[in-house]
């Protein structure tokens, strides 16, 4: 049936409205964490873990990415010494 253009873009424009009605948006998300976050003694396992949370969502963790193209050099010798 996804097969007819019609009913593709029927079925499409309904999974929109559906995930429009469902999105909850980043911005919120953030400011629930950042709240909970502070709302919680500093010792809590449970302040550690929202704070995980929030660094995670603002991409604070991301690993800094190295390029090793440019720092290698690599010597090949055949034979000889």
């Amino acid at each position: 049936m996804l097969k007819n253009v019609d009913i593709a873009n029927r079925v499409d424009e309904l999974r929109a409205k559906v995930e429009e009605k469902m999105t909850y948006k980043r911005e919120t998300y953030l400011e629930t964490l950042r709240e909970r976050f502070m709302e919680m003694p500093p010792e809590s396992a449970t302040c550690a873990k929202y704070g995980e949370m929030l660094a995670k969502a603002m991409g604070w963790n991301e690993p800094d990415k190295i390029d090793i193209a440019a720092v290698l050099d690599v010597n090949i010798r055949i034979g000889g010494n």
